[in-house]
């Protein structure tokens, strides 16, 4: 199954580039430290980011497509047996293949949000590294690069 980025990974990398391409143009014009500001506003956005629960956000769409989506999908997995069986199917047939389908979805969204809550977890953690060593060392990578452009 493939796993989309969600707006909050989304929102921390792009926060997290655009602060250190800020930083990274003050810290140029001016004094090399702001670089180092702007990577602990960076640790900020990581920390942030990491506050919020993924997983809650999930669990509600996961109830929002279900509640949208789920009964026409049933009922279309049900009519193509019926046609499967040209007509009637056999006699508690229909409740096992409802209970089949509940738990084959049940077990994909698991698989679904796992899969999500982990990328999102690896994100946050990308972005509070990131920020720390912006914070730590970011001035002595502008001298270099102001070294390198000269």
């Amino acid at each position: 199954m493939k796993v989309r980025m969600t707006p909050l990974e989304w929102w921390a990398a792009g926060i997290a580039t655009s602060l250190f391409a800020a930083g990274f143009v003050f810290g140029y014009v001016g004094e090399s430290v702001w670089l180092n500001r702007f990577g602990s506003l960076i640790i900020v956005v990581g920390v942030l980011a990491a506050t919020i629960k993924i997983s809650d956000l999930i669990d509600m769409q996961i109830d929002k497509f279900m509640s949208k989506n789920y009964q026409k999908l049933l009922e279309e997995v049900v009519q193509n047996n019926r046609d499967f069986f040209d007509g009637e199917m056999p006699v508690g047939y229909q409740e096992k293949l409802e209970q089949a389908v509940a738990k084959k979805v049940r077990e994909k969204f698991v698989e679904f949000k796992k899969d999500q809550v982990d990328r999102a977890k690896w994100v946050e953690i990308y972005v509070i590294v990131f920020g720390t060593l912006t914070n730590g060392f970011g001035d002595y990578l502008l001298s270099f690069f102001k070294v390198v452009a000269t």
